[in-house]
């Protein structure tokens, strides 16, 4: 009732008086703005906004759990309990602390954490094949959780598919013959309404590189995109 007196309000105003129907346009615009809180806008589907680290958990030789955030830091979790068990691929939003640490590079206060869906890589014969006949479109995002890093890698993507699709319906396939390439697989949808959802996913690439004569300095990731067929280059560390 409150909203229709207004607009009927504003309307006679308009008749009369167009410069008064903007300030009060400008009025009034704050109770509209209002009803967005900031967690409104980060959205489940952005995970790039949630989180501000991408890490590794890992376990050292004494059984305790820390964060690998790039080659050269490690974190200790602050009251963390570990609640995965297990080595891997994490979302973190974190606070950096400056007291020191023992046992890393720096202390973190863990807000929130989220488990990536980590799976291996198959190392087939003539992958080209399975990916031309099988694959559907995924767009994959340029943004900083899109990386290749401490033996993962890591990918943000977009995909129209139904409810039921997930992060197990990803695949990665490595060349057997040229451990350079890989091809990112998805299983086909069922029938069903499809909409656009976003998901994070990770590969480890430890065990399809290890032990090459001549060590890598990237991989080719190949995809079929919305957009058509695309190589995207990543740089390997192999760590």
């Amino acid at each position: 009732m409150f909203y229709g007196l207004l607009f009927r309000n504003m309307l006679l105003l308009f008749r009369r008086n167009r410069f008064a129907l903007v300030a009060l346009m400008l009025a009034v615009l704050p109770l509209f703005s209002s009803c967005l809180s900031e967690d409104d806008a980060l959205l489940d589907d952005q995970p790039s906004i949630r989180y501000n680290m991408l890490v590794t958990v890992r376990t050292d030789s004494e059984g305790r759990t820390y964060f690998r955030l790039d080659d050269q830091t490690t974190l200790e979790p602050v009251d963390w309990p570990d609640t995965l068990g297990k080595q891997t691929r994490a979302l973190l939003y974190g606070i950096l602390l400056d007291e020191p640490s023992e046992t890393c590079t720096r202390k973190v206060m863990v807000r929130n954490l989220i488990e990536v869906p980590s799976y291996g890589t198959e190392a087939v014969s003539d992958p080209e094949k399975a990916f031309s006949m099988e694959n559907t479109p995924v767009i994959i995002y340029d943004d900083w959780i899109t990386c290749c890093e401490d033996g993962y890698l890591t990918l943000h993507v977009s995909m129209l598919c139904t409810s039921s699709a997930g992060p197990g319906s990803f695949r990665l396939l490595c060349d057997r013959d040229d451990r350079g390439s890989f091809y990112l697989m998805r299983e086909k949808d069922g029938s069903g309404t499809r909409s656009w959802r976003d998901f994070v996913i990770a590969f480890s690439l430890e065990e399809v590189l290890s032990g090459l004569e001549n060590p890598l300095d990237e991989i080719v990731l190949n995809n079929y995109s919305y957009y058509g067929f695309v190589s995207i280059p990543f740089p390997w560390t192999g760590k």
